[in-house]
């Protein structure tokens, strides 16, 4: 767990892309062994795995991005599953990704700012869920409102995007924040990138 640990978040694709394999015949195997959902037997790595098999599925390298939308879908075969253990370990997953929003790579930085608004857009308009990750919004929030001064111009676009998606399933929570974003927008309104400019524009919307 360890070595997948450091390989699933590795800056070199390849590593990545190998920490992946490697992740897949390691939860297919404790699949097999019907000790995957048992929660005394996984609880311990579930923490760990979980935030980087997530974050992975947006990484802008396609083998990677697409090799754990697969393993996702074979792991997590059961109806809803994937989302009930997302829930359940919501606080470590948002601790990883706002560690990954100020990744010194840019391409990671953009990945979590986009699983960032997955998590609000899969779990903050779901009847069960959405409770999970409320005390989780402001840091959230805090996270992409430090990228929306990023020098890569798709981190930029990506968390005006997100942030406008929690504020749409957080609207409470993320009230003390409104100010702050709502300048931020305006500012990219004005941004020298089309998609900036558009994104910031639906934000607003």
């Amino acid at each position: 767990v360890n070595v997948l640990k450091h390989t699933l978040a590795d800056n070199w694709s390849q590593v990545r892309m190998a920490g992946s394999v490697l992740c897949r015949k390691f939860l297919l195997q404790q699949q097999q062994q019907h000790s995957l959902m048992e929660e005394e037997d996984t609880s311990s790595y579930w923490p760990i795995l979980l935030p980087r098999m997530c974050l992975n599925r947006f990484y802008l390298a396609q083998g990677v991005k697409l090799y754990s939308l697969d393993t996702w879908k074979m792991v997590f075969n059961i109806h809803e599953s994937g989302l009930q253990k997302v829930a359940q370990y919501a606080g470590a997953i948002c601790r990883y990704y706002m560690k990954m929003c100020d990744a010194d790579n840019h391409v990671v930085r953009e990945a979590a700012c986009q699983a960032v608004a997955e998590l609000a857009n899969k779990l903050g308009n779901h009847p069960q869920h959405s409770t999970a990750l409320s005390p989780y919004v402001s840091m959230l929030l805090q996270a992409l409102i430090m990228c929306f001064h990023d020098e890569s111009w798709p981190v930029r676009d990506e968390a005006c995007l997100a942030c406008g998606t929690f504020c749409l399933a957080y609207p409470v929570e993320s009230k003390p924040e409104l100010p702050t974003l709502m300048e931020r927008w305006k500012e990219h309104l004005t941004d020298q990138i089309w998609s900036v400019r558009e994104d910031a524009a639906i934000a607003l919307s």
